[in-house]
């Protein structure tokens, strides 16, 4: 989410001659029924505290010393907070494109830090003791009529200044109220703070280029004058990197730059490489082979044992069958033979019935014969009888006839 600054509020903050008792800046303008954040030109004399304001409001979001804009002209925050100081650096953030029903801005952010001494008393060199200055970043959503900018707890009930501890006591008993709403965060460390202000789309890096060009009056113009173009792409490496990161690249290009020198035994050591590879390619492959083969090797002992088992058993099985046809074999023999004596008898007997056939047909073919022999001579007597009979009949005739034959 985009975020435009709305106002910006100081309070017990700033160098003796540029001091903000409580003073908010609203950088709005209407808008329709509304206000939003507009463009905005902070219009002061010469030592009116515009610098002091800028530094104040670039140290809220790039809070290490050397980004502290004051340096140019050897200052740093410790000249801005006093003896006795708690004091205050508020700004307050629209969404670009986020609205209630009734035009007002959804989820305004308000970002703050506060400073104070860690006895109230600013040290004589203040510079060198900077650790001593105790700080405190913050941010949340306003709850609209609970807590935003204007009802800040920085006063207690009797108008006095509330001190850091007790002032962020406060916001942390509203947030334990409204924890979803507020999503209040705290740290005193500036690098949680940075993640801190980019998880809710606050980039700090994009304000360094704007903090280096309000260094100095003309600054912009400053910035855009190349005398070269290596000065150009270092402007643009550092618009684009962080200076931690752009540091990061230099010591990669620093090993980039050492492992070319290093091109020609590497070159020398790649082909070994390639060369050993390929070597060890083929032994890969051979040794596959080997495995592969050793492989098919026990498979064909599993195979052969177990054929060799299925034959033991087949074996076994046939000496049993063996065995029972000897038994078998042995009683048919004994069968057999019993048999054959059985068979000897029947076969004598069978000839004696045949013989005694023989006996019993040949008598009653001779009784057939003598029997066809009467029969024979029956008949042959009946011819006689009938040829003399013919004659007879012929001879009957011719007397009848008066012819006689002698």
């Amino acid at each position: 989410m985009t975020y435009h600054l709305a106002a910006f509020r100081l309070h017990s903050i700033g160098e003796r001659s540029a001091r903000f008792t409580d003073t908010t800046l609203d950088l709005t303008a209407p808008d329709g029924g509304t206000k939003s954040p507009a463009d905005t030109v902070v219009w002061l004399r010469n030592g009116g505290g515009k610098s002091s304001l800028l530094s104040l409001f670039y140290a809220l979001l790039l809070p290490r010393a050397i980004d502290f804009m004051g340096r140019a002209v050897k200052r740093s925050l410790t000249d801005y907070v006093d003896s006795g100081d708690t004091a205050h650096a508020i700004a307050t953030w629209h969404p670009a494109a986020s609205q209630t029903l009734d035009g007002t801005p959804d989820r305004v952010l308000i970002t703050g830090v506060v400073y104070e001494w860690s006895d109230l008393r600013r040290p004589a060199d203040a510079d060198r003791a900077r650790d001593r200055l105790d700080t405190t970043f913050y941010a949340f959503y306003a709850v609209p009529g609970v807590l935003d900018l204007e009802r800040l707890p920085i006063l207690d009930d009797t108008r006095a200044p509330r001190r850091r501890a007790a002032y962020l006591a406060e916001l942390k008993d509203v947030a334990a109220t409204y924890p979803q709403a507020m999503d209040f965060v705290t740290t005193e460390k500036q690098h949680e703070w940075i993640v801190a202000l980019t998880s809710r789309g606050l980039d700090p890096s994009l304000f360094r280029t704007q903090k280096q060009m309000n260094h100095v009056e003309g600054g912009v113009e400053d910035l855009c004058r190349f005398s070269s173009a290596r000065e150009f792409i270092d402007l643009l490496i550092d618009l684009t990197v962080a200076p931690e990161d752009a540091i990061s690249v230099a010591d990669r290009l620093a090993s980039i730059a050492s492992l070319l020198a290093t091109k020609p035994a590497k070159t020398a050591e790649r082909g070994f490489c390639l060369d050993a590879a390929t070597g060890l390619d083929r032994i890969n492959v051979c040794q596959q082979e080997v495995s592969a083969s050793a492989v098919a090797h026990q498979q064909a002992i599993d195979e052969a044992t177990m054929l060799s088992a299925a034959f033991a058993a087949t074996v076994a099985q046939a000496h049993g069958q063996i065995e029972i046809l000897a038994g078998q074999r042995e009683d048919i023999d004994k069968r057999r033979a019993a048999a054959v004596t059985e068979g000897g008898a029947a076969y004598e007997l069978v000839y004696l019935y045949e013989e005694r056939a023989a006996e019993m047909r040949i008598g009653v073919a001779a009784e057939q014969l003598t029997k066809s022999e009467a029969d024979i001579g029956d008949a042959a007597g009946l011819v006689a009888a009938w040829e003399t009979a013919e004659h007879l009949g012929a001879w009957v005739s011719m007397t009848s006839a008066g012819v006689c034959d002698r």
